[in-house]
């Protein structure tokens, strides 16, 4: 592959960044700005209103069957629900962070092996005639190539969703497929778990490890990303 075809391919999917999201995120960032001075104004009413619907959200979570949330957790981001919301709250339903951790992991790597299945079995027809008709072509990457497809994928802001399935359709090896997605994805999600557990428990400061976790990733990734991509080492196999 050509050093910008996995630009290419982010623009044929209509992922690649638009100049009106500077706008959107000027507007963003003021209203932030005006949102962080509204609540330092009212701090002492907020306080008290954040730690009540805290406290009533950890009661809905510890309520929900660990296997019922499992269950969501495997098969709802293979349909578009994000991953986001089962890392925040996986180590309030679990009862810990580390139990949370544990299960994240297992229930990830089931998720990714049904999407693995589902494209390359039931929804591949279906989703090679959705992304013909939207022009885009799947390439097929070459065995000694594919881990830098994955990592490139997977360090990229596309959506875990659509990572999955354009991965699975790329006839990437499952097991390949498997462990380095989870090493990514299972890194940057230990650290939302973090943020997530310690906000239940009241401990703020605990949940400054997990943002260092995340933006560390975020900014290694986002460098080795733009490195594998200027080098154009995603060939595919045309054979």
């Amino acid at each position: 592959m050509s050093a910008g075809m996995f630009d290419r391919l982010l623009r044929q999917l209509k992922l690649m960044p638009k100049r009106w999201l500077l706008v959107g995120g000027l507007l963003i960032l003021l209203g932030v700005m005006a949102g962080g001075s509204l609540l330092w104004i009212y701090r002492d009413s907020f306080s008290m209103w954040l730690t009540e619907g805290r406290l009533v959200l950890l009661d809905w979570l510890e309520a929900i069957p660990l296997y019922w949330y499992v269950l969501a957790f495997v098969v709802l981001p293979a349909v578009g629900v994000p991953l986001t919301f089962f890392y925040l709250t996986v180590g309030a339903v679990a009862g810990s962070v580390w139990l949370g951790l544990g299960i994240a992991w297992v229930s990830l790597t089931l998720n990714m092996i049904l999407s693995y299945g589902l494209s390359h079995s039931l929804l591949r027809p279906l989703l090679t005639r959705i992304l013909a008709r939207k022009g885009v072509n799947i390439p097929e990457v070459k065995a000694g190539n594919a881990w830098k497809w994955v990592m490139l994928f997977r360090l990229s802001p596309v959506p875990w969703v659509i990572q999955n399935y354009v991965l699975g359709l790329s006839r990437i090896r499952f097991g390949l497929y498997v462990w380095l997605s989870l090493l990514i994805q299972g890194t940057i999600g230990a650290g939302m778990i973090v943020v997530g557990g310690s906000l239940f428990e009241g401990k703020g400061k605990f949940a400054l490890l997990g943002v260092f976790l995340i933006v560390l990733v975020g900014v290694a990734g986002s460098a080795l990303r733009r490195r594998l991509n200027k080098k154009g080492v995603c060939d595919v196999d045309h054979g």
